[in-house]
């Protein structure tokens, strides 16, 4: 019975596959009408972040007492990436709802909104990455092929992981129309307990233990580890792949068993 719905959920991927430039076209027109008339469009959020960023670096570095030259390269890419998975999951907890008028009058797979919301974030994280050339500059801090190469390849494993991670909060919050309301609340914390605005010290065993069983710690260090120099371990790659693999095999569990209810939560 589990395979039947694994099985029909990934007919459902394979048919949203097919479909991907819909939901390419729905973010674009997300971005589009969420900017019109702006004569620089998402470039606000950009200058927004970039305010953000040098506003905290002169709070919490001098608070911590952290070099600039240090903390500022690992704040601007930790809440450049921290914008990109908390607005992905909480847009994708939500993901069905706002589109509950498609879902009612077309046949359109599931998995076509969560693409949506991934794209529509990561191409406001583009844009937000703009920042780091300029930041890594004043830092001294050098971009290598490797280093980019690496990163990118870190941050596909993160769209894989927000995707299901999305997959299963879409059902839930349309189930439990609670759940979307605790989620911001959930993040929050989150925020909070990984290594965004702080530096985790050397020599503090207390906290790299606590690192381990945060997933946003393993999502940082494949983005910003390898992109400041700093190349991920073996386990850093494998801990989100195989969180990938198990999380994918229970969305799809998901989409099987529940897509024919979704309808009526809507």
């Amino acid at each position: 019975m589990v395979k039947t719905f694994i099985v029909a959920g990934l007919a459902e991927w394979v048919c949203a596959l097919k479909r991907f430039r819909v939901a390419l076209l729905l973010a674009r027109r997300d971005i589009v009408s969420r900017y019109r008339r702006s004569k620089i469009g998402p470039w606000w959020i950009t200058i927004s972040t970039a305010v953000n960023i040098a506003a905290i670096a002169a709070v919490f570095g001098g608070l911590f007492g952290h070099s600039i030259k240090e903390f500022l390269p690992h704040l601007t890419v930790g809440l450049i990436l921290w914008q990109f998975i908390s607005g992905t999951l909480l847009e994708g907890g939500s993901a069905f709802t706002e589109s509950a008028g498609l879902l009612r009058q077309m046949t359109i797979p599931v998995f076509v909104f969560l693409i949506q919301g991934v794209a529509r974030n990561l191409a406001i994280f583009f844009h937000n990455f703009a920042i780091v050339p300029f930041v890594f500059y004043f830092c001294d801090v050098p971009i290598t092929l490797v280093g980019l190469i690496s990163s990118f390849a870190g941050l596909s494993i993160v769209c894989a992981n927000l995707l299901w991670m999305s997959c299963i909060l879409a059902f839930l919050c349309s189930r439990f129309r609670d759940i979307s309301n605790i989620l911001g609340s959930i993040l929050q914390i989150v925020f909070y307990m990984s290594p965004i605005i702080w530096i985790v010290p050397r020599g503090n065993e207390f906290l790299i233990e606590i690192m381990n069983y945060n997933f946003v710690n393993y999502f940082l260090e494949l983005v910003r580890g390898n992109l400041i120099g700093e190349l991920a371990s073996v386990k850093i790659w494998l801990v989100p792949l195989i969180i990938s693999i198990l999380g994918w095999s229970i969305a799809l569990y998901v989409v099987g068993r529940f897509k024919p209810k979704l309808i009526y939560w809507l």
